[in-house]
């Protein structure tokens, strides 16, 4: 099947998302998924909080977006949400990684829904990595994926809670 309709049902399932009108999209681990969502969005801009995963910059290089990498971090790894939300403007992206790579903080899931709701009203998306969110302790409940927001792309990949090395399987939910 050409279009992995069993495979996305499957991670639908889950996620438990298999009733809701969200889409799910595939990629060759979650790089390709990140790299593939910024060329698609129309934004004009991306900030990310720094310390983080690098490829988020690589993805903006490579598609000749600008972008602004703010330390955003506190010595205990808070996020400053008061600052980055000073930083929202019209078409913007901003890309978290929750909990963060390296420093393995998590920003709770209100203080997001305030982000991104910021975002839907300058016409941003968020975009939250959620790659290692299966590990926290309150998972499922820090993920956004129960949220009805609007512009949010969540990233997941398979590789790293079900430690399959080697298997290049990312996925993208996009809230429409």
């Amino acid at each position: 099947d050409q279009h992995y309709r069993k495979l996305t049902a499957s991670i639908e399932k889950y996620l438990q998302i298999e009733n809701r009108n969200l889409g799910v999209v595939l990629g060759n681990g979650a790089i390709e998924v990140i790299y593939k969502t910024i060329e698609y969005l129309p934004i004009k801009k991306i900030i990310v909080a720094t310390p983080t995963f690098s490829e988020y910059r690589r993805a903006a290089v490579l598609n000749n977006i600008p972008i602004d990498e703010v330390n955003l971090y506190d010595a205990d790894g808070k996020l400053d949400m008061e600052k980055l939300l000073t930083l929202v403007e019209e078409q913007v992206l901003v890309i978290l990684c929750n909990p963060n790579n390296p420093t393995g903080s998590l920003t709770p899931k209100e203080e997001l829904m305030v982000l991104a709701n910021k975002l839907n009203e300058h016409n941003g998306y968020l975009m939250v990595d959620e790659t290692f969110i299966e590990f926290t302790s309150n998972y499922p409940a820090g993920s956004l994926l129960d949220s009805e927001i609007k512009n949010l792309v969540i990233i997941r990949a398979l590789t790293k809670y079900f430690g399959m090395p080697g298997l290049r399987l990312g996925y993208g939910v996009f809230m429409n």
